[in-house]
C-alpha cells in the first residue's frame, strides 16, 4: 500500500509541476498573451541541467557573443531576442550564469554549445534569457519553439520573417516588401511595421497583424483556424483560405480583392472596383461598402454579403 501511495503523489508532484509551466504570462514589450507550451515530456532532461532548475544558482550575468553580422539569423533557443540596426555588428546574452555561459552564435544561428543543452528548449521560460543584438541589415529570420524577436526601427529593401512554434515576432519601421512564414501557433505582430508589399503563409492556429497604412499588395494564403488582420489602403489583395480561419480585411480598402475560401472560414474585405469570390463549404464572405463588379460563385451553405 505505501509503494502504491508514494507512486501515486510523484504522478500528483509531476502534473502539478507541469501545469506551472504550462500557465503563461505577459511579455512586457509587446502586450501580447504569452502561450507557454508543456515541458512535462522532457522533465527528465530538464532536471539534469544546471541552471534549469529554479533552486539552483540564480546569479545573473552578460556575455558578449561572437558575432561577425549576417543576411540571416535562426532562432533555435527560448530567449528573447531583440534587434535594431547598427553600423557594426554586436551581440550579446543576458541570463543566467549557468545558462549564459551554453549560448553560442554560430553562423547565423543562435543555439545552445552542445546537443545535450539543445534538449532544454522547453525548460526554460523566453524571459530567462534576453539576447540583444545590432548590426548591418538582416533579411531572413527563423525563429523555432517558444522564443520571442523584437525587430526595431527596421529600415530596408525586404525582410523575410518565419515563424514555427508559439514564439511571437514583432517589427516596426518601414520595408518595401515583407514575406511571413508561419506555422504553429505563434503571434507576428507587424502592426508597426510600413510595407508596400506583403506576402504571407500561416499555417495552424496563429495570428498575423499587418498595419495600418498604405500598400501595394498583399497576398495572404490561410490554412487551419489561424487569424490576420490589416487596415489602411491596398491596390490588390488576393487570399486563399482552407479551414476554419479568419481573415479581418474589412478596414483594408483595395482597388481589387479576390478570395477563395473553402471549410468555415470568416472573411471580410473592403474592394472597391473589383471583387472575384469563391466559397465552397459554409464559409462566410462579406464586402464592405460599395463594389463596383462583383463575380462571385458559391458551393455549400456558404454566403457572399454585402454590408454597409
Amino acid at each position: 500500500m505505501s509503494l502504491s501511495v508514494a507512486g501515486l503523489c510523484g504522478v500528483i508532484t509531476a502534473l502539478a509541476s507541469a501545469q506551472d509551466w504550462v500557465e503563461g504570462g505577459d511579455l512586457p514589450w509587446t502586450g501580447l498573451s504569452w502561450v507557454r507550451t508543456s515541458w512535462a515530456g522532457a522533465s527528465r532532461s530538464c532536471t539534469a541541467l544546471p541552471g534549469a532548475n529554479k533552486t539552483g544558482s540564480r546569479e545573473r550575468r552578460t556575455a558578449d557573443l561572437a558575432w561577425s553580422g549576417s543576411d540571416a539569423v535562426m532562432i533555435r533557443i527560448p530567449a528573447q531576442v531583440h534587434f535594431r540596426p547598427g553600423p557594426s555588428p554586436k551581440a550579446s546574452v543576458t541570463g543566467d550564469a549557468d545558462i549564459v555561459e551554453h549560448v553560442r552564435l554560430r553562423d547565423g544561428q543562435l543555439a545552445w554549445d552542445t546537443a545535450e543543452w539543445g534538449h532544454a528548449i522547453d525548460c526554460l521560460q523566453p524571459d530567462d534569457l534576453v539576447v540583444q543584438l545590432s548590426g548591418p541589415a538582416v533579411t531572413a529570420w527563423t525563429v523555432s519553439g517558444s522564443a520571442a524577436l523584437d525587430l526595431s526601427d527596421l529600415h530596408q529593401d525586404v525582410v523575410r520573417i518565419t515563424a514555427r512554434g508559439s514564439g511571437a515576432v514583432t517589427a516596426s519601421g518601414d520595408v518595401r516588401d515583407v514575406a511571413v512564414e508561419a506555422a504553429g501557433s505563434g503571434q507576428v505582430d507587424l502592426g508597426r511595421l510600413v510595407t508596400q508589399t506583403a506576402t504571407a503563409n500561416l499555417h495552424g492556429g496563429g495570428n498575423l497583424r499587418l498595419a495600418d497604412a498604405k500598400q501595394e499588395s498583399l497576398r495572404l494564403t490561410l490554412h487551419g483556424s489561424g487569424a490576420v488582420s490589416a487596415g489602411g489602403t491596398a491596390h490588390e489583395v488576393s487570399l486563399d483560405s482552407s479551414g476554419s480561419g479568419r481573415a479581418d480585411l474589412g478596414r483594408l480598402v483595395a482597388d481589387r480583392a479576390s478570395a477563395t475560401v473553402r471549410g468555415s472560414g470568416d472573411v471580410d474585405l473592403a474592394p472597391r472596383q473589383d471583387a472575384d469570390i469563391s466559397v465552397s463549404g459554409s464559409a462566410v464572405v462579406r464586402l464592405h461598402g460599395t463594389v463596383a463588379r462583383i463575380n462571385s460563385h458559391v458551393s455549400g451553405s456558404g454566403q457572399v454579403k454585402q454590408v454597409p
